[in-house]
């Protein structure tokens, strides 16, 4: 991945000063694209760009240079400099979002990737995952999956909406699945404290313990096992742990932005154990679930077609 130029660069890439470094990294790189269409998209809702737009620095250095005569002192200089720098950031500090806005985030299938909160909060989304998140609340809403580095802020506690669970976090790292159409909202504890609340239930959640609403049955259940293996999505790996087979291809479909298409009735009450390793293709996995399932499979147009042997 292309290192990521600092904000000064893209603010002067994005109001029209050319860089080749940047238009490589935005041709060659679709994370450094992710991120520099986000902060556009900030920045242009805030009005942060039309502010550092107005500021012209150069015009400014320039016009006070014709002020002064050849022969300025040094220490003119760096009153100068110190002047333009202050009249940035006061336009920087004064511009920078209201904490009432609505900050939403997605990601496609076949991709994952990392993402910031205004309060510094630090969010992973996993493949086929939305997030929008109100600062001025410290609220989230997710559909999908994501792992959460929260800042911790007593005072304002951090809420996750993900279906019909409401998450509680007090400065935690944590794994939130709640993807729709599935009536299972999955929760996995790494470190801090987490409360999850649905209609009438309680349940507070120590690290290490993963926690599971079951929508069908309106209940939690909590186990203290699987925490670590929960994230290694985030890492470019896909772990099942006797997974239904139905969730299983439902996550195959967004991790490779595809589409399974199997007779439900034939795989009844089979389940899927494996890893698959960081970068694992489509073709190498499918040969992998050939070997631990009774099927045989076919690829047309990104479409899986399976079916029992």
């Amino acid at each position: 991945m292309h290192e990521l130029p600092d904000d000064i660069p893209l603010m002067r890439h994005m109001l029209g000063e050319p860089d080749e470094r940047i238009d490589l990294a935005l041709t060659c790189d679709g994370k450094f694209r992710q991120h520099y269409e986000a902060l556009q998209a900030q920045w242009k809702a805030s009005g942060l760009l039309d502010t550092v737009a107005a500021v012209d620095v150069d015009r400014q250095w320039e016009a006070f240079k014709r002020r002064r005569q050849k022969r300025t002192v040094p220490l003119l200089l760096k009153i100068a400099a110190a002047v333009v720098g202050a009249a940035i950031l006061t336009a920087l500090l004064w511009r920078q979002p209201e904490r009432h806005e609505l900050v939403h985030h997605s990601m496609p299938h076949g991709e994952q990737g990392q993402v910031v909160l205004p309060d510094s909060t630090k969010v992973w989304l996993n493949a086929g995952s939305e997030l929008t998140y109100d600062a001025r609340k410290r609220e989230a809403v997710l559909q999908g999956e994501a792992y959460f580095e929260v800042q911790a802020d007593p005072q304002h506690p951090f809420y996750v909406q993900a279906g019909a669970v409401r998450v509680e976090v007090l400065g935690t790292r944590f794994n939130l699945m709640a993807y729709a159409g599935d009536s299972l909202v999955s929760t996995s504890l790494l470190q801090g404290s987490v409360r999850l609340h649905s209609g009438r239930d309680t349940v507070l959640i120590r690290p290490g313990e993963k926690t599971v609403w079951h929508g069908q049955q309106q209940k939690f259940s909590t186990t203290d096992t699987g925490t670590e293996t929960d994230t290694r999505w985030k890492d470019g790996e896909l772990v099942f742990r006797k997974e239904p087979l139905e969730r299983a291809f439902a996550r195959l479909e967004r991790w490779f932005g595809t589409t399974v298409v199997y007779d439900r009735d034939s795989f009844a009450g089979h389940q899927i154990t494996a890893r698959l390793e960081k970068g694992e293709t489509l073709d190498k996995t499918l040969l992998l679930l050939q070997e631990i399932l009774p099927m045989h499979y076919s690829v047309n147009n990104n479409v899986v077609y399976i079916r029992h042997k």
